[in-house]
């Protein structure tokens, strides 16, 4: 399975993108829908919109205030709620803003007692196994929140809140711990909450 991942199993050549191995697949998940997002927010900006929310599959862009004259408020969820309840961890007073939220708690599936979640480790092609369970990030590109998100939920609590730290991203992580979730707010995401 390695040997069928990874940008260098592609080239680029007269005819566009190749493949060099078979079976490997592209995916655009970790940023197509927050390009999509930055995609319509520049066409209502371009109509003279200035207050809006754009969201696609729970990733958002907002700009200016809601039609009551007040700013928008975005909730982040609970990720140990019982299946089937969505419950509110956190509010954020994100301004105008992309937020993108990436985590393992809602697509995973279950096979023999064990679960899997949908995101892969890039170095080991199998789904990842940590307990960061939740990243949410601010950022003026939705696209870009939504990339980060996905890439700082499979580093892992360590790593995404150094690389957070080092970069002076917008990032809140939720992992869970033995006595239940352990939270950390960049010093960059605290202004939101």
């Amino acid at each position: 399975m390695i040997a069928n991942i990874g940008v260098d199993k592609l080239v680029l050549n007269e005819q566009g993108l190749a493949k060099t191995v078979d079976g490997l697949e592209l995916s655009f998940s970790a940023t197509a829908k927050g390009y999509g997002i930055d995609k319509v927010a520049q066409l209502l900006e371009s109509r003279g919109i200035t207050s809006y929310m754009v969201e696609i599959g729970g990733e958002l862009r907002i700009s200016g205030e809601k039609p009551n004259g007040q700013g928008w408020v975005i909730a982040i969820e609970q990720p140990d709620a019982e299946p089937g309840k969505r419950e509110v961890h956190r509010i954020l007073l994100p301004g105008s803003m992309g937020i993108a939220t990436s985590g393992d708690y809602r697509i995973f599936y279950i096979m023999d007692g064990e679960t899997y979640t949908h995101l892969i480790d890039p170095l080991t092609g199998m789904p990842i196994k940590h307990d960061l369970v939740s990243v949410t990030v601010l950022h003026p590109s939705a696209m870009t929140a939504d990339g980060l998100a996905t890439a700082l939920t499979v580093m892992g609590m360590e790593k995404a809140q150094a690389y957070a730290q080092d970069n002076n991203l917008a990032v809140y992580l939720i992992a869970k711990s033995p006595d239940g979730l352990v939270t950390y707010s960049s010093p960059a995401f605290e202004p939101y909450l």
